[in-house]
């Protein structure tokens, strides 16, 4: 076996790649020409290892993470509220959770809320606190005070916009007439210094053994002690400009205005502005030892190690629009927005265990027909026990892939179940190829028959009843469908199939090589034409293959004619995988697979496909001197894809080059941070403050220059850009595990992750 560690990987420029496609001809470019390091590529120089197929020294990687518990975020919506419309949150002294709603206030019991408060207590709670003494509750012009569970209430005669604690018993109140100090819960006292005005936010700290008081109204924020001197500060000064919205006390001080976010230093007596932020829009302020929550007219974030964790959409929260945040003694967090309460829990889970789970929901609910789709459909919103399944316009390519994670799974536990999951898809895979009647050719997707008249009239694709009359399939097969099929079968024919199932897959892949090379390295369909997608012929990659496909559609090719050479040792195989590589350039083609990916435009599911295609290519075909063209040409489109923290195409790249690097860290990161709950919710982070706009993507939506945190974006498959900003979804779909499997069983499989 080649030692991979040795070859290292240049970038070369394409010849094309400067070019604008207006100006440039195609026949400037002569892959031929082309050499790969100082050596040229000459079928004389390659040593005679064809066809050695999987057999190789293994490899010990040199990084393994060992599958210990983290803290899984976990998301839920709280019941029993007397109104949705929450506009107060609050983690009393004693550890109750108490929302204040437009109907009154609640207190958590259990996993419900259920009433708290005096009866007299029915209109809005917009402002709660507590201290050693008891708790209380701001509506309208009152406040309701519970002492030893009896209730009392003060009327202050003006709007009460916030509360805090001011030693054992007392409160300081934010109104709309200034801060007034109630230093018993009874009787009330405006607080000296207040230059006239409504107050919007107070609060308390202990400094130097006395109690601090920070007061803020929408123009100014005021620091200082009840018998000592103020000082102030002004939006628009050191303060973000704008209306000044909420202050925080502890540790440090924040405030919060409609336009940032500002913490005071104390050192330079001093206040300076945060950047960058998720959201400057912002509601609320919550500031505990574990650190700072902030809440927003969009969402909302706290501080997560060295970045904002961002909390937005249905994913986490049942309503952008947040009132407040706050968090309690076991480090759940809650937020009140206009549409209820969300929980936002951290639970003890494993990788392992996320696996069981995903391995779980893609097979009670995602799988029809033995095709396994990238997600399904539920007739209500978020209810997945309304989910239900229909085909997929690349049914074959999605399959093929879950079918490769039950392999894995298979070759690393011997688990039987992953074994029957597995043998489930190939059975499904080859049997679109059966259901054409035409040796060689397969389907994109099967339905039942009586689906048919329904189909062909609506216009979606080909399709056709088959010769028995009890499917109905579809024609006009995509390359996507190709690289599938040589990816998925020869990982269940190496690594779960039994003897009779080696051979009725070796025999189906080789009718589709076979059909292929007859009509000169083209996907021909049944009537005698090249499907719209199902171009590997060289005349193609010479021409239209330039400006997107010749890299990608080269790999694909070589890789099937490898694998069928493996599988069968018809020489037949080996001898038009040697001519398409040294008499018609497909090695230089795969040599430069990513620049040629982009040359126009950038397509995610044509890079994703180029990891699957030299996956197969470089699994059977060994020998060394190409094994340095298809390494290049990897090493150079993982180091584009490596900015995304895409854990399978690490794990293929992994498997692949057998590198020093492989980026394990961002991979379990990226695997930790796809949530549990994989519906997709429409998700937009257009509007955030903290991303670099980067043009549009090649459907024309906006995009950014980085990628945003798998937990703050909608759960989807590595072929679809995670550049994005915008994601559409109306909760009435689920994504698939498939995506988030195939890496961990994939990594897994090489030990680069491990359970203890």
């Amino acid at each position: 076996m080649v030692n991979r560690f040795a070859v290292k990987a240049g970038v070369v420029i394409s010849a094309l790649g400067a070019c604008m496609i207006i100006s440039c001809t195609v026949d400037k470019f002569n892959p031929g020409d082309l050499e790969i390091g100082n050596d040229a590529l000459d079928e004389s120089d390659a040593e005679q290892r064809d066809g050695d197929g999987v057999e190789a020294e293994p490899w010990t990687p040199p990084n393994v993470y060992t599958d210990i518990p983290y803290g899984q975020e976990s998301a839920d919506f709280v019941k029993g509220l007397p109104s949705k419309d929450v506009l107060s949150l609050h983690v009393s002294v004693d550890g109750r959770v108490i929302a204040g709603t437009t109907a009154g206030a609640a207190v958590l019991q259990d996993d419900n809320f259920i009433a708290y408060g005096p009866g007299d207590l029915t209109g809005p709670v917009q402002a709660i606190s507590s201290n050693a003494g008891g708790v209380a509750l701001a509506s309208g012009t009152e406040v309701f005070l519970e002492h030893s569970k009896t209730w009392s209430k003060l009327d202050v005669g003006s709007k009460v916009n916030s509360l805090a604690p001011y030693g054992d018993q007392g409160f300081l109140l934010a109104t709309d007439a200034g801060p007034i100090l109630s230093g018993d819960g009874t009787n009330i006292v405006p607080v000296n210094g207040w230059p006239g005005g409504p107050c919007v936010d107070v609060a308390t700290r202990s400094e130097n053994g006395q109690t601090e008081i920070i007061m803020a109204s929408p123009e100014k924020v005021l620091i200082g002690r009840i018998d000592g001197d103020w000082k102030t500060y002004l939006a628009g000064k050191e303060l973000p400009d704008g209306e000044i919205r909420a202050v925080a006390a502890g540790e440090q001080l924040f405030v919060g205005t409609a336009q940032g976010l500002a913490v005071f230093d104390k050192g330079s007596y001093s206040w300076s502005v945060v950047e960058p932020v998720p959201y400057k829009v912002i509601t609320g302020l919550f500031l505990d030892e574990k650190g700072l929550i902030v809440s927003t007219e969009i969402g909302a974030y706290a501080k997560q190690k060295d970045r904002w964790r961002y909390y937005h959409s249905l994913t986490w929260l049942p309503g952008d629009s947040v009132r407040a945040g706050a968090r309690d003694k076991e480090n759940t967090i809650y937020f009140a927005t206009a549409d209820g309460v969300a929980r936002i829990r951290k639970i003890d889970y494993t990788l392992k265990k996320k696996a069981r789970l995903f391995d779980d929901l893609t097979q009670e609910r995602h799988v029809r027909m033995g095709f396994t789709p990238t997600g399904n459909h539920m007739s209500v919103a978020g209810d997945v026990t309304t989910s239900y399944n229909t085909d997929d316009d690349n049914d074959g390519q999605w399959t093929e892939m879950y079918l490769a994670s039950q392999c894995f799974r298979y070759a690393v536990t011997g688990d039987q179940e992953a074994a029957k999951n597995a043998r489930k898809a190939a059975e499904s895979m080859l049997w679109l190829e059966e259901v054409t009647g035409v040796p060689g050719f397969f389907a994109r997707s099967i339905v039942p028959g009586d689906e048919c008249p329904a189909k062909i009239k609506a216009g979606a694709g080909e399709w056709h009843l088959s010769n028995d009359g009890k499917w109905c399939w579809k024609g006009d097969t995509s390359a996507d469908e190709w690289v599938g099929h040589f990816f998925g079968l020869p990982l269940f024919y190496d690594l779960v199939a039994n003897g009779e199932e080696k051979a009725k897959v070796a025999a189906t892949l080789s009718r589709i090589l076979d059909r292929a090379i007859k009509y000169g390295y083209k996907l021909v369909d049944i009537d005698g034409k090249v499907t719209t997608w199902g171009h590997f012929d060289p005349e193609f990659m010479k021409l239209e293959g330039q400006f997107g496909d010749a890299g990608l559609n080269s790999a694909k090719m070589l890789a099937a004619l490898a694998a069928g050479y493996y599988m069968t040792k018809n020489p037949k195989y080996m001898e038009s995988f040697k001519k398409l590589a040294y008499d018609y350039g497909y090695i230089d083609y795969v040599r430069q697979i990513e620049q040629i990916n982009t040359r126009v435009q950038v397509n995610h599911d044509s890079e994703e496909m180029s990891f699957l295609a030299l996956y197969t290519l470089v699994r059977y075909d060994k020998d060394p001197v190409r094994m340095k063209a298809w390494l290049e040409g990897l090493q150079y489109l993982w180091q584009v894809q490596r900015p995304e923290r895409d854990p399978e195409f690490n794990m293929l790249y992994a498997a692949m080059a057998e590198p020093d690097v492989y980026d394990l860290e961002e991979s379990i990161r990226t695997l930790k941070e796809i949530p549990l709950d994989l519906v997709r919710w429409e998700n937009k982070n257009s509007h955030r403050n903290d991303y670099t706009p980067n043009g549009v993507d090649r459907h024309k939506v906006p995009q950014s220059k980085d990628v945003y945190p798998y937990d703050e974006r909608q759960p989807t498959r590595w072929a679809e850009n995670p550049y994005v900003l915008d994601q559409p979804g109306d909760g009435k779909s689920e994504c698939s595990g498939t995506f988030w499997l195939l890496p961990y069983w994939l990594g897994r499989y090489l030990h680069v992750i491990e359970n203890p």
